[in-house]
């Protein structure tokens, strides 16, 4: 079907004619390109003969994005990676990296600065390589945490962005790939990030892949040129890689000489090079066997470290590794020994080995200690101390731990708790001569704190408990140096003594804590967890997994307000139930109560500046106003007037204070300046709209703009107030300009260096005027908005700033709930050039929207619509790009205290200009006002709120009819030893008791049985056997004939200790008027009830066993009989997962048989259509608009199953698309998008016209998909796969394994439907438009495999393509390659819109 003609551009090229959806289209390919696609097509089946066109399967393709990555952290390393007067610490996820700072503020807070997440492969380990960290001492005066964070940067002169960070960062990749990074700000203060990467040595060398062990040499001395030191990586078994180091000197140098950092400047593991370029130095004058060394170890790599050399050793070269090695079911000491200032070959092994005491067979950590070459082993039973390892036998000096404190939760496992991880506090020279301090962290929380002497007798004797942490601990445990220790330096006696502990939780938050001597520990951050996630629901009534929550009749159609999403996250006391959202987290710092008596709610607020005694407030209410001070004892004052003489008995429409604590208050019918000891200024007037703001030029001063009304008509009048000696002076700019409409509200604003006035009318217009030098206002602009109540009630200025040019964009909210961003043209000179111009309308709701700057990021609005907060705020590539959509994201309260705060009803926000307050949010809701700081970097990510529950959550199901949540959940109970059958026995054990419980969404509140136990959470009136598990829970609306019921059905798997055999239980519960379940009957089954799932009016269909049942209420006289019938049975051949209902069909995802879709005909069960493949099925979503099916597995892979409208002969569903993710879905959701979005026309094709979709994985991180039509898979993918091969946007991929051959590749392989969201994403955030551009038109790295070389090799033919695939996907009326480009990646921000 295709017709080759030989192109005239190129001998490599040819133009072909391909049918696509019914008609011709011509594409240039590469002649490599084409016999691929015929080899990959012969490949594919033909579809059957027996089916017509209408029968074949639709051209789909599938849009993956993560939504919000997993929060396990592996490792935190505090770590100045970017610069050494900042405070960084480093997360470690398993396969992204984080970087937070920590700010002065009290005891400080962290602030997400930068995610690096495009290593396209897991994580192994990770370590910190370069300079010693250092305790400094200040001579200034020390006040807690400020004494570190106030340190002040080195004199250097090179500037931030050009200089090599004290440390680097060192990544061991599953893709088996060693790498370096640091990052920098740049000029705009932009993170850079700047990586060196090589490849392990291949499987062939090892027998495991390489990186479960990094260790780098710690010692770092005054480095020669041709020196360095040392870093070692192994294998989980039999092999070992020394690698020399280039040291910090050396590369600084190169810097130095550069003048800038790029990627060939920083080369940390010695390099070979024969050339030598201009501007850096590269070469190393060594030889090629000298960077690196493999060395065989045989036995199984428990642990590896370099030791400190011992402080009489005279080379300051010498380096020592120890490996702990297990092999024959004994553990040995072993050390390599070398001077690195010589060939990685001299490295030799010292002595034959030392085995290890019984207890020490399997360590469970290896802390080198920094005198006499000494280390510590950390095991179950016993702490050992060795040193002196060098000159013989290491001497140990052993702790028993098996008397240390019990466990925290003791039902947790059926082991004692281990320790973890452990941590080296900051200490200067001094004290560490004289000792070695650790904490060492277990599982359960508790945290020793060990002083290890540095002496030749007894080196420990006894560790102390530091506190306990309240969560569960993994490794990620460090130290961070921000403590000062009151012992060890004369200068820091009155500092008193306190470290700062930092650590990831384990299935529950993680935090911040502060230990004190003597102290308890304080925490005072918290690390958000939300594993593991086990189950998903949402509030609307809408679809999960592709079935309703009961009949229309009794679920109203119209949901209020969005849809609110709630998982079972957690285990044992931590276990709780999380809602998740997703936006801009701001914690709440303070909140206090408003005293309304009159209870009629505040309209506005202001906060002015701050004084001695606090902040000084102003609140407007709609008949009064009243002036409070938020004092430093969290609490809110009135003034009264004999401070400040202001209005008090008026509304306050506008209200400011200058430096000098002038106070400018604008009522309906007056101006009134006040000062404290002054006379007060007062002007009267009728006042329609106005607004106060402060100088630029000086802050002493304030202007104010009025639109004021007399006789004549509406007046725009413009001055500002100063204070002459004792007096407030009052000064008019300019002649009154005359309105033509009435005003609704007036705005000053200062742009590009000078003063413009807005103003909206109530005629659906914005009025525009330049406030010339000498004061005088003319008019620049008019501006007219189309619709119904389009009248503009605010504005803010947003302010973007690109490396080589800045704009303005003015940000309207409109009384219709719209929200319209006008693009501000300055620089225009034409009359016919409109200094307004429009750029983008989002609805965002229906009641009106009020807009302003947030002064803490000129580029961001706050926007308060319906009562709730959003930001809003552009990318910088918005700057030349008009087609770019805004990120429009929520704003969410939190409490560090209270982990359920659940956020009101806002009705007024601001900002404090000034003093410590300085950017908080100060949020009105009802009768409180929040006092909050926008967390981290303000980017978009998920902020979670908890329900606890006490107990391990495993289902969950929001029940629409009774407004709450249904929760299964369990809890364990230990059973003395002696109670057990009435005999004594030798141990404990472990009882589970599952119950289920309904939870209010909005409060919290749980509802169990109250009647037989204070206690709520001990005792329900449907709990478990002994023995048994309840597996989940349905809600079902049976019809007996007499009327419909509203019951919650459990099914359980029972397994006894007694027998191998399982047996299952149906449970039908109802929820009584108070919320309590009760309990109404029960069905014994033979086999576990894996899933089940209601049917029509009057049936359960369940998985029981390997069997699909189906089971119907007994019916006679048309009435029930309050029993159901024997089950109806077809086999599945194995364990159905989970079960969906489309009448008359039935979808069951099974364990290893994919998907199988039943029709219930005449009461019996019949094969409708199964899976073509063996898939191991987790949960399957149904689309029914598209009759497709998504399906997940275990292998982290998805499928799209597409259903005919005509069953085929065999029965067999057609694959669709496939596609491989980081981790494997449990669940889907399809979900709507928010109106915003929606009217940024992302409404789809009809051959697409379904909601996207979520999805979630155990490990906490959730995706967004989206089915596409053909042509717009096939723009996505080819960008996607020019992208492949740019290494500013995969940077870590694999040449020939991950970057694809061809740029348009054959659909014959499913996995080619797949278009990866994350590397789009990527492509949107690395220059956008620029990169594009780049890709299209230079050469592409080159790719040879087998003989094969990359297709369109020419610039035109991908210009050529590119251009045919964008206006296929309906991106047209573009005249040239510029426009289009610009369309095409407008185009793509919208479609990654996160819809969440």
């Amino acid at each position: 079907d295709q017709i080759i003609v030989l192109s005239a551009f190129s001998t490599m090229s040819i133009q072909t004619s391909v049918y696509v959806d019914g008609h011709w289209t011509t594409r240039i390919m590469d002649i490599h390109q084409v016999v691929a696609q015929n080899k990959d097509g012969g490949r594919q089946e033909k579809p059957s003969s027996a089916l017509n066109r209408s029968q074949q399967p639709p051209l789909l393709g599938i849009l993956t994005q993560t939504m919000i990555r997993s929060p396990e952290v592996k490792s935190i390393i505090p770590a100045q990676i970017r610069h050494e007067n900042k405070n960084d610490v480093v997360f470690v996820y398993d396969n992204y990296i984080e970087i937070k700072e920590i700010i002065r503020d009290g005891d400080g807070y962290m602030q997400n600065i930068a995610v690096k997440a495009d290593f396209d492969s897991s994580i192994r380990s990770a370590r910190m390589y370069g300079l010693p960290r250092q305790y400094y001492v200040h001579d200034y005066k020390i006040e807690g945490i400020d004494a570190v964070i106030k340190k002040e940067p080195p004199d250097t002169q090179m500037p931030l962005h050009t200089q090599i960070p004290p440390h680097i960062l060192v990544l061991a990749l599953e893709s088996n790939k060693l790498v370096f990074l640091f990052a920098l700000d740049d000029i705009l203060s932009e993170i850079k990030f700047v990586s060196y990467q090589r490849p392990l040595p291949s499987h062939g060398f090892t027998p495991g892949p390489l990186g479960k062990h990094v260790a780098v040499d710690p010692r770092q001395v005054a480095f020669f040129n041709h020196s360095s030191r040392a870093m070692a990586v192994a294998a989980f078994e039999g092999s070992l890689v020394l690698y020399a180091l280039t040291s910090m000197d050396e590369m600084r140098r190169d810097v130095e000489v550069a003048g800038d950092i790029r990627g060939e400047n920083f080369t940390p593991v010695r390099e070979v090079s024969a050339m030598r370029r201009l501007v850096i130095i590269v070469a190393r004058l060594m030889s090629p066997r000298n960077k690196e060394r493999h060395i065989v170890i045989d036995g199984v790599i428990l642990k590896m470290e370099f030791l400190h050399p011992p402080e009489s050793d005279q080379n300051k070269n010498h380096v020592i590794l120890l490996l702990v090695i297990f092999k024959n079911r004994k553990s040995k000491l072993v050390c390599y020994e070398w001077d690195c200032s010589t060939s990685l070959e001299t490295a030799a092994l010292k002595g034959p080995g030392q085995v290890l005491h019984e207890d020490e067979q399997l360590p469970l950590f290896l802390v080198p200690l920094k005198k006499s070459t000494a280390f510590m082993l950390v095991s179950e039973k016993r702490l050992t101390v060795y040193r002196d390892i060098l000159t013989g036998p290491a001497k140990p000096h052993v702790l028993i731990l098996s008397n240390q404190e019990p466990p925290q939760e003791p039902g947790s496992s059926k082991h004692l708790p281990i320790w973890t991880q452990w941590a080296r506090p900051m200490r200067n020279k001094a004290h560490t001569q004289i000792e070695d301090n650790i904490y060492l962290c277990r599982e359960d929380g508790v945290v020793h704190f060990l002083e290890i002497k540095n002496k030749i007798g007894i080196m420990l004797d006894a560790t102390h408990k530091a506190g306990f942490l309240g969560t569960n601990i993994n490794t990620s445990f460090a130290a961070i140096d921000m403590g000062f220790k009151g012992n060890i330096a004369d200068e820091l006696k009155d500092a008193g003594s306190v470290d700062m502990l930092i650590a990831g939780g384990d299935m529950s938050d993680g935090g911040r804590w502060s230990f004190g001597a003597r102290e308890v520990a304080h925490r005072i951050d918290i690390i958000r967890n939300w594993t593991p996630l086990l189950d998903l629901t949402a509030t609307d009534g809408a679809k999960i997994a592709g079935k309703n929550f009961g009949p229309v009749d009794h679920v109203s159609s119209s949901v209020q307000g969005p849809t609110r999403f709630f998982a079972c996250t957690g285990m044992g006391s931590y276990g709780r139930i999380t809602e998740i959202r997703y936006g801009i987290e701001a914690v709440r710092k303070s909140d206090l109560k408003l005293y309304d008596l009159a209870q009629i709610g505040v309209t506005q607020v202001w906060v002015l500046n701050e004084t001695d005694g606090g902040i000084l407030v102003l609140l407007s209410y709609p008949t009064h106003t009243s002036l409070c001070i938020w004092g430093t004892d969290e609490a809110l004052d009135s003034i009264d007037g004999t401070d400040y003489e202001i209005d008090y008995d008026a509304r306050t429409i506008a209200a400011g204070m200058s430096a000098e604590d002038l106070i400018v208050q604008v009522t309906g019918n007056s101006v009134r300046a006040s000062k404290s000891q002054m006379e007060a200024f007062d002007l009267q007037a009728s006042i329609l709209a106005a607004c106060v703001r402060r100088s630029e030029n000086n802050d002493t001063q304030m202007n104010l703009i009025v639109a004021v009304q007399d006789e004549d008509g509406v007046y725009l009048r413009l001055g500002y107030f100063d204070t002459t000696g004792q007096q407030i002076v009052y000064r008019p700019i300019g002649c009154p300009v005359k309105l033509t409409s009435e005003p609704v509200s007036v705005s000053l604003e200062f742009i590009g260096g000078e003063y413009f006035a807005f103003v909206g009318m109530l005629e659906s217009t914005l009025q525009m005027f330049r406030v010339n030098p000498k004061g005088s206002m003319t008019p620049a602009f008019r501006y007219t908005w189309d619709g119904e109540f389009a009248v503009c009630d605010s504005l803010a200025v947003l302010t973007m700033q690109s490396r080589s040019n800045i704009e303005h964009l003015l940000v309207c909210g409109l009384r219709n709930g719209a929200v319209e961003t006008l693009r501000i043209n300055l620089k225009s000179h034409s009359p016919d050039d409109h200094l307004l111009s429009f750029c983008e309308r989002l609805q965002i709701g229906s009641t009106t929207v009020t807009v302003t700057t947030d002064n803490t990021r000129i580029s961001r609005a706050i926007v308060l619509c319906e009562q709730k907060l959003r930001c809003l705020e552009y990318p910088v590539d918005s700057l030349a790009n008009a087609q770019v959509p805004a990120s429009l994201n929520n704003i969410w309260l939190t409490d560090t205290e209270l982990p359920g705060f659940q956020q009101g009803r806002i009705t007024s926000v601001t900002q404090a200009l000034s003093g410590f307050a300085q950017g908080l949010l100060f949020c009105v809701e009802r009768s409180r006002i929040h006092m909050a700081r926008i967390a981290g970097s303000s980017e978009p990510h998920l902020v979670p709120r908890h329900i606890h529950v006490k107990g391990t959550p495993t289902k969950v199901l929001y029940s629409q009819r009774l407004k709450k949540l249904i929760v299964l959940f369990y809890q364990t109970d230990i059973i003395p030893a002696i109670q057990r059958n009435g005999n004594h026995t030798s141990s404990k054990q472990r009882s589970f008791n599952y119950k289920i419980m309904t939870v209010d969404p909005d409060d919290g509140s749980i509802g169990l049985d109250q009647d037989e136990s204070d206690d709520i959470n001990l005792k329900s009136t449907i709990s478990s056997e002994p023995g048994e598990r309840f597996l989940g829970v349905s809600e079902w609306f049976p019809n007996d004939g007499i009327g419909l019921h509203h019951l919650f059905v459990i099914h359980t798997m029972l397994q006894r200790p007694t027998t191998s055999e399982s047996r299952g239980r149906i449970l039908i519960c109802s929820v009584s008027e108070k919320g309590i379940p009760v309990l109404k009957s029960q069905y014994e089954e033979s086999s576990p009830v894996y899933a089940m799932e209601s049917y029509g009016p009057k049936s359960l269909i369940y998985s029981c066993g390997k069997d699909l049942c189906l089971r119907t209420l007994d019916m006679r006289a048309g009435q029930s009989s309050g029993r159901m019938q024997q089950p109806i049975k077809h086999a599945l051949g194995t364990r159905g997962l989970q079960i969906s209902t489309h009448e008359p069909l039935v979808y069951v995802t099974t364990d290893n048989n994919g998907l199988m879709v039943f029709k219930v005909e005449e009461n019996k069960l019949e094969p409708h259509l199964n899976d073509t493949n063996a898939r191991d099925g987790l949960h399957h979503l149904k689309i029914p608009e598209l009759s497709l099916t998504i399906t997940s597995q275990k292998t982290c892979t998805i499928a799209g199953l597409w259903e005919p409208s005509k069953r085929s002969v065999d029965g067999s569903a057609s694959t669709v698309f496939e596609a491989t993710l980081p981790g494997s879905i449990t669940r889907f959701r399809q979900i709507r998008r928010p109106p915003w979005q929606k009217s940024l026309g992302l409404e789809q094709s009809s051959a697409t016209a379904s909601d996207p979709i979520i999805g979630t994985s155990t490990n906490g991180a959730i995706y967004q998909f989206e089915i596409l039509d053909e042509p717009s898979r096939s723009l996505l993918r080819f960008i996607q796969n020019m992208a492949f091969r740019d290494p500013l946007i995969c940077p870590f991929g694999d040449t020939v394994t991950f970057r694809p051959r061809h740029l348009d590749p054959s659909l014959a392989r499913k996995e080619n439907l797949h278009v990866d969201g994350d590397i789009i994403r990527r492509l949107l955030d690395r220059g956008a438009e620029h990169t594009l551009r780049s890709m299209l038109e230079r050469a592409p790295m080159p790719i040879r495999r087998r003989g094969f070389e990359s297709d369109f090799e020419s610039s035109i033919s991908r210009q050529s393509l590119f251009a045919e695939l964008a206006r296929a996907a309906g991106i047209v009326g573009w005249d040239n390659g510029e426009e289009l480009m610009t369309a095409v990646i407008g185009w793509m921000r919208s479609r990654l819109q996160i819809a969440l």
